[in-house]
């Protein structure tokens, strides 16, 4: 069998260890999640149009990404879209239940922008570098700490006609969030200051995190590994999830008696939880890709970091790996550990803890739903 499907079996088989684990773990959490991913859909259908029309995103622009994505099968994340700004909205709904134990939607709008945003920012980065590499520093003129205190212009449409259809449908979305966090009255307001001092640092710390990755690629032997490269992809996870995170409070306040600082260890921890769960189902597409990621890293070290002279080599040594039920045992069990710690971090912290317990589950099982 040639190693590519050898390879498609065996994350199908760790796909599905990693699902049942943590679906029987927390049976009772895991109950009604049909019908709570059909609210999800719903809310985000909505969510969806109304933010794409704020955007300013148009039929032409869809039409453009269409275009592109027959031409590029990297671009394939597009199609995912709609279900990101369904869990990205269902995720502002968790924190504002959890945080102020209302259910208005207010802050579903602003994290699903974010959720698209950081989707097609992390799949250009690791799919299609050369057409994100060069919006490094445009971005980072528009996202960096100093920026969130001053005002920036944007590119205009025109402008952005000239880019690739999913830049500019990145820089858009970009714009909207940026635009809706600065409107607010909160943000404007001297009480903001310490939140805008956390939130402005986090999403310029995101935006580098996530073009530190671009230096990932797996080189051509082992000489050449660098065992910083984990910190590198862990930090981008928590960072990425920490600006979805503090992105809805920005309009809103802090509310007094909740804990900040424990409540920034509690979003890193879900950061950690998401990152290795993406991890997991994308161990072939990060494999034949040719990036690390934190799964291949663990199998990679926990090995003792074994000699390899080639891509084809260390390929062939992750498929034996793979196929040890001890080894894929002990990466199910890191991903169990990672669910239970996110889980028991939003506790204690002085909010509802439930509503983004619930929200992390439903995220999780529907994330790498095994297929029948």
């Amino acid at each position: 069998m040639p190693i590519n499907d050898q390879l498609t079996e065996l994350r199908n088989a760790l796909v599905r260890k990693q699902w049942l684990a943590i679906k029987d773990h927390t049976v009772n959490i895991a109950e009604g999640l049909d019908k709570r991913m059909d609210e999800y859909r719903q809310y985000g259908t909505h969510t969806m149009q109304v933010i794409v029309a704020d955007a300013g995103v148009t039929t032409e622009d869809f039409g453009r990404c269409t275009m592109a994505l027959k031409a590029d099968p990297r671009l394939s994340f597009l199609l995912r879209l709609p279900a990101i700004a369904a869990m990205g909205g269902a995720f502002g709904d968790a924190v504002e239940k959890s945080f102020f134990n209302s259910s208005s939607g207010t802050f579903r709008e602003t994290t699903a922008l974010v959720g698209m945003f950081t989707r097609i920012l992390d799949s250009l980065i690791d799919d299609a570098p050369d057409l994100i590499g060069e919006e490094h520093v445009p971005l980072l003129t528009l996202l960096n700490k100093k920026s969130w205190e001053e005002s920036v212009l944007f590119p205009s449409d025109d402008e952005l006609l000239a880019k690739h259809p999913a830049v500019s449908l990145l820089y858009k979305f970009t714009r909207e969030c940026v635009g809706r966090i600065k409107r607010s009255e909160y943000w404007k307001s001297n009480a903001s200051l310490p939140i805008r001092e956390i939130f402005s640092s986090t999403a310029e710390n995101s935006l580098e995190s996530e073009y530190q990755t671009i230096g990932c690629e797996i080189k051509g032997n082992s000489d050449a590994y660098d065992p910083q490269i984990l910190s590198i992809v862990q930090e981008k996870s928590q960072d990425m999830m920490m600006v979805m995170a503090l992105a809805p409070i920005t309009h809103f306040g802090w509310p007094p008696h909740v804990d900040i600082a424990a409540y920034e260890t509690s979003i890193k921890r879900l950061g950690n939880l998401f990152g290795w769960i993406d991890d997991i189902g994308d161990v072939h597409d990060d494999l034949e890709d040719g990036n690390w990621s934190e799964v291949l890293i663990e199998l990679y070290e926990n090995a003792q970091k074994p000699p390899y002279s080639s891509k084809d080599q260390l390929d062939e040594m992750i498929c034996t790996w793979l196929r040890d039920d001890k080894i894929v045992d002990h990466l199910v069990s890191k991903g169990l550990n990672l669910y239970s710690e996110a889980l028991s971090g939003f506790e204690g912290i002085g909010i509802d803890p439930l509503p983004l317990q619930q929200y992390t589950t439903d995220a999780i099982l529907s994330w790498i739903s095994p297929k029948e």
